[in-house]
């Protein structure tokens, strides 16, 4: 009677912890708290329950350890053993997940489900933070609590959660309603951020999910889900007018006048000059990189030596090259590049990818066809930001391979 207590309990908390990550994930450590909460709640369940883990689950957290790992040894490569450690810290976020999927995957409740409600309620948060800040406080682009790139993101994660949640919707018409106007809120919030690789994240997105439904829903509710995604789309587009032709502007007259010394003023000029920089760094040391956390101290070096053009630094953070990809090159080198695909793009897509074919009820199919759609708008992220230097950002992908992983995670006899 008290085993069957304590599960209901740790259960119920679980559900509701997973409610409130997508709900509070744009709010001010919402998403630390909630992260901090489940990790606590899932160390107690995995010694209570010992769950098992089948062998692809075991791969993927393996990766994960190997990615530390090499981090750690590329730490003691480094000079700026300060910037090194707190990059180190971030990345340990995701050996958190070895407690957090088998926890998760104990529980008997669908926790697809809560989580696509608090995505709802997130939406609708995102938009209010996000509106106040640009059409009553009067900044520019919306900021949210951390930053532009952070907020943008995340909107994106929420909108297109919410509108893959929009197929499994069935005979609720005041969910469903809801739901269009938490996407459409979550979209427009996205666009008063003014990220543009947030942008296309949501535009490669919402195509791929609705090709990784195709087997599961007819071909009329696939076209009315691309009506629908293009409809509110052009709908937020319209209201964000603004500040899509502003960013759009300044992207074309990035071309007109890239290579010049006015190009170093614009953002995109200056994330070409530290992707040049971080190539230049990698090949001096091609196996290992120069050191984690080292790319500015480089950086600072290479334009001491004359060996790079100085960027606008008021423009954009120079901490790190902007790039996921080309950062982990110049920092930990080929090495540390194929293990941190292989840790955060390969075996994931490879673990959702499978279970996509093994899915036949609604919210696993959901959070299989999620899993895949947000690792590659991850993957779309990093061209243009490093969101592996962003706490904020690593705790949210981390709980997302749970809470879409756990379906498919334990061991069947």
């Amino acid at each position: 009677m008290n085993d069957a207590v304590d599960q209901d309990w740790c259960e119920n908390l679980m559900w509701i912890l997973t409610l409130l990550f997508p709900a509070l994930m744009t709010v001010k450590h919402g998403a630390s708290v909630v992260f901090y909460l489940i990790s606590a709640v899932s160390i107690y369940q995995v010694v209570k329950k010992r769950p098992k883990l089948n062998l692809l689950s075991k791969y993927l957290l393996t990766s994960l350890i190997f990615l530390f790992a090499v981090s750690l040894v590329s730490l003691l490569n480094a000079e700026d053993m300060v910037n090194g450690i707190r990059r180190l810290k971030k990345i340990f976020h995701f050996l958190i997940l070895i407690s957090i999927l088998p926890a998760m995957a104990t529980v008997r409740k669908d926790l697809a489900f809560p989580y696509l409600i608090g995505s709802c309620i997130g939406g609708l948060v995102v938009f209010s933070i996000t509106a106040y800040q640009v059409h009553i406080v009067g900044v520019t682009r919306a900021i949210g609590f951390y930053n532009i790139i952070m907020v943008g993101s995340m909107a994106v994660i929420l909108a297109l959660s919410i509108f893959i949640g929009l197929f499994l919707v069935k005979n609720n018409k005041v969910f469903f309603y809801l739901l269009l106007l938490s996407l459409a809120s979550a979209l427009y919030a996205a666009i008063l951020s003014g990220t543009r690789g947030a942008w296309l994240g949501f535009l490669v997105g919402v195509p791929l999910g609705i090709f990784l439904m195709r087997r599961a829903f007819p071909k009329k509710k696939l076209i009315h889900a691309s009506l629908i995604a293009i409809l509110i789309f052009v709908s937020a587009g319209i209201i964000g007018k603004n500040m899509i032709i502003q960013r759009w502007e300044t992207t074309l007259h990035y071309m007109k006048v890239k290579k010049t010394e006015e190009s170093k003023t614009t953002a995109i000029g200056v994330r070409f000059l530290l992707w040049e920089a971080a190539l230049k760094m990698w090949s001096r040391s091609p196996v290992l990189g120069t050191g984690l956390g080292d790319y500015e101290h480089d950086l600072v070096k290479m334009v001491t030596n004359g060996e790079t053009e100085p960027p606008d630094i008021n423009n954009t953070a120079i901490a790190y090259a902007h790039n996921i990809f080309l950062d982990s090159l110049a920092c930990t080198g080929i090495l540390g590049l194929l293990v941190m695909t292989f840790a955060t793009l390969g075996m994931p897509l490879l673990f959702f990818s499978k279970a996509i074919k093994s899915s036949n009820i609604d919210f696993d199919l959901y959070a299989a066809v999620f899993g895949v759609v947000f690792i590659i708008a991850f993957c779309i992220f990093g061209l243009t930001e490093n969101w592996l230097a962003h706490k904020q950002l690593v705790m949210t992908y981390t709980l997302l391979l749970a809470i879409m992983g756990t379906r498919f995670a334990l061991k069947t006899d």
